[in-house]
């Protein structure tokens, strides 16, 4: 770099969610579901949030393509409630990381009355457990 050139500005990476994500910090259960049947379940923690989807960490990897029942916890007016989900995985990571393997979920299908919760979520952010 020449001295006093001017820096070219870097083209920005576009945003690539049809939904803006919002940080949350929300215990969650996962089953995957086979011939709606719920399998073992998988413990985990949701790290950000949107309208479309979500970013988990869970402690074992689950295969893309697989369809997740999901249970998010978080404290609503002095008392605990959930929001019932289910959900597809569209990728993972392959290494395991602090809070385990990092999966991204696309919402298919939320609980009766789950789409307010999940507003009010993101806009007034979660009360942590």
């Amino acid at each position: 770099m020449i001295e006093n050139e001017p820096v070219k500005p870097q083209p920005l990476i576009p945003e690539r969610r049809k939904h803006r994500r919002h940080y949350v910090d929300l215990p969650a259960d996962c089953f995957v579901i086979h011939n709606k049947r719920k399998g073992p379940i998988h413990v985990g923690i949701a790290e950000n949030a949107g309208i479309g989807g979500l970013s988990v960490y869970l402690d074992e990897r689950i295969a893309s393509g697989s369809r997740l029942m999901i249970e998010l916890y978080y404290r609503e007016d002095c008392r605990f409630t959930s929001l019932k989900t289910v959900a597809q995985v569209v990728w993972h990571s392959h290494e395991r990381e602090t809070l385990g393997f990092k999966h991204g979920l696309r919402l298919l299908k939320l609980e009766t009355g789950g789409s307010p919760k999940l507003r009010s979520i993101l806009k007034h952010g979660p009360i942590l457990m």
